[in-house]
């Protein structure tokens, strides 16, 4: 009699180093290519308004903060993310990054861990605040001309039409 294996279960390592191996992760085209290829005109029309750039910005922190912004690093704090932590991350959570992605994270990882540092530091003035400032002043010189041109279109005699 011969035994036949039982397929492993969907989340198992075993089906994820068999899914690592398929076509499927070998692809490099985008997936709107890859729609395209398979099903030609008959999808719906997928180009999508440009993304805004506080919600991108917002993707990647997200990223970043989902694979941990930076590693224990003993007595001299934070260090940033390895490249191979965050291929593990990336492969774990089925990520497909480019490499300018990668590198994206890496940096913002790095930038984390110095700004933790610099931070921990006792006499560390907090980074919020000077900005801050600079944006109330910007905020009220804006609503301040808002309110001059107003006044100046108010104060203008209406013309006769005749």
């Amino acid at each position: 009699m011969q035994a036949v294996p039982k397929a492993p279960p969907k989340h198992s390592k075993a089906a994820f180093n068999k899914g690592a191996n398929s076509a499927e992760h070998t692809d490099t085209r985008t997936r709107k290519q890859q729609l395209e290829a398979a099903h030609g005109d008959d999808i719906i029309d997928l180009d999508m308004p440009p993304l805004d750039p506080a919600d991108l910005c917002q993707t990647y922190i997200s990223m970043l903060f989902e694979a941990g912004p930076v590693l224990p690093g003993g007595m001299g704090g934070a260090t940033a993310l390895t490249w191979q932590e965050l291929d593990a991350w990336a492969s774990r959570t089925d990520q497909r990054l480019t490499p300018e992605e990668f590198r994206l994270l890496r940096r913002l990882s790095g930038v984390y861990a110095s700004a933790s540092h610099r931070m921990s530091e006792h006499d560390a003035k907090s980074p919020w605040l000077e900005q801050l400032a600079e944006h109330h002043q910007r905020k009220q010189a804006a609503i301040k001309a808002a309110f001059d041109r107003m006044a100046r279109l108010s104060q203008r005699q209406p013309t006769s039409r005749t």
